[in-house]
């Protein structure tokens, strides 16, 4: 039965149909729903094409985040190559947001390369530090080291919604619900230094895991406040 519906589910007119559906479903989210953006002064040099940054966000938050980029200069995204990674990829890409198959840390060489040609061409990162399969919640030194050979910024951020599902997967997906209130918070960038050693490796990772927890929960009050205030 579940090899069916793999099979199923990879059928190219059977994705094509989840697609619409998807990126449709998407968009009436964003015109029923109210966005706003907290501490977007971190951001807006990048927004404005002045910056390239890489905008690290929790896995679980990713659906959330296709709305929280708020400028026409170029933005990939690292995604999966698993099929639901490629169906993300084609989603996103309705939204302006341009993709890069693979994982910071399985094969991560060919991606990181591939990301830090992005950000040399002008284009911003979005990467999930605790992706593609987890743990939840737990930096992979993916993301730092494409900062440390980069030399690009690390902006954390996180996202919030009042009406949403769980999903049951390994990072507990929010799904999100139209009609509703959306609140992003971006955090201070975080800078890694070109020569640091394993010890400031370590401190780094550390620092981006309490950053994006800490801009989470803080999300999470907001929108909850603004839905009790009816904002």
């Amino acid at each position: 039965m579940r090899k069916l519906r793999k099979k199923i589910l990879r059928n190219v007119i059977i994705q094509l149909i989840i697609e619409l559906i998807s990126v449709i479903y998407m968009f009436f989210i964003k015109l029923t729903s109210t966005l706003n953006h907290r501490n977007s002064d971190s951001i807006k040099k990048s927004w404005d094409g002045d910056e390239q940054v890489i905008i690290a966000f929790w896995h679980n938050r990713l659906l959330l985040m296709t709305h929280c980029w708020k400028s026409n200069y170029p933005f990939h995204m690292l995604i999966s190559k698993h099929p639901d990674g490629r169906l993300i990829s084609k989603i996103i890409n309705w939204f302006g947001i341009s993709s890069i198959n693979g994982s910071s840390t399985s094969g991560g060489g060919n991606a990181i390369r591939q990301l830090i040609r992005q950000l040399k061409n002008g284009s911003s990162i979005g990467i999930t530090p605790d992706g593609p399969s987890g743990p939840i919640y737990k930096v992979n030194s993916g993301s730092i080291a494409l900062a440390q050979l980069s030399g690009a910024k690390i902006i954390p951020v996180s996202a919030s919604i009042n009406h949403k599902r769980i999903i049951s997967s390994w990072d507990k997906l929010i799904f999100p619900y139209p009609f509703s209130n959306i609140v992003c918070v971006w955090g201070e960038p975080i800078m890694i230094a070109r020569n640091c050693n394993k010890k400031d490796i370590l401190t780094s990772i550390k620092e981006l895991e309490i950053k994006l927890n800490a801009l989470s929960e803080e999300a999470d009050i907001l929108v909850k406040n603004e839905t009790k205030n009816g904002v």
